[in-house]
């Protein structure tokens, strides 16, 4: 049965923060999935969901991808800033096993 509540799309939820991943979730279910479902796929162990999740990003096309996640003004110029920084001194990037070790708190 089609949901008669009107759709809202993921960009329309505000900036990623903290509570990004169980506001979509909410969406979802309030949306487009039986409560059953969603309930079940919540249950999968984390390796699982983050398969389907990426399986699910994967299915996009860009143009499809862009359309879900505009950027701000403000996020394209950093975007581009730090492209142009990379580009001008490679040697400025860090490999993701340090940026992960530094975000889980490692020295």
């Amino acid at each position: 049965m089609q949901s008669t509540r009107p759709v809202r799309r993921v960009a329309e939820l505000g900036p990623l923060g903290p509570c990004w991943l169980a506001n979509v979730a909410r969406l979802w279910q309030d949306t487009y999935m039986a409560p059953d479902a969603l309930n079940a796929l919540l249950r999968l162990s984390s390796g699982e969901r983050a398969e389907i999740a990426m399986a699910l990003w994967e299915s996009l096309d860009e143009p499809q991808r862009e359309a879900e996640f505009p950027l701000t003004p403000e996020q394209a110029a950093e975007l581009d800033r730090r492209l142009s920084e990379h580009l001008t001194d490679p040697s400025s990037a860090i490999p993701w096993v340090e940026v992960r070790r530094k975000l889980s708190g490692g020295a």
